[in-house]
């Protein structure tokens, strides 16, 4: 189904253009540098890396720890 191109607001979205990609732009380069940031500071897992979540990759590490010393005993 197609929907029809309202003519009426067209001029008020590329009024607006420059704006909103002004706004994309700067949050998409703090995104860059905050990635950035977190790969130089803990490498490949800066994906699974943030503030919210430093308990449960906590939890994770220390779980494998135990893992690997009930292994090697």
């Amino acid at each position: 189904m197609k929907t029809k191109f309202n003519k009426r607001n067209f001029p008020m979205r590329i009024i607006v253009l420059p704006f909103i990609f002004g706004l994309l732009f700067v949050s998409h380069t703090f995104f860059m540098f905050k990635r950035t940031y977190h790969f130089l500071l803990y490498g490949g897992e800066y994906i699974n890396f943030e503030e919210p979540e430093r308990e449960n990759i906590n939890e994770i590490f220390k779980m494998l720890k135990e893992m690997k010393r009930n292994n090697e005993l």
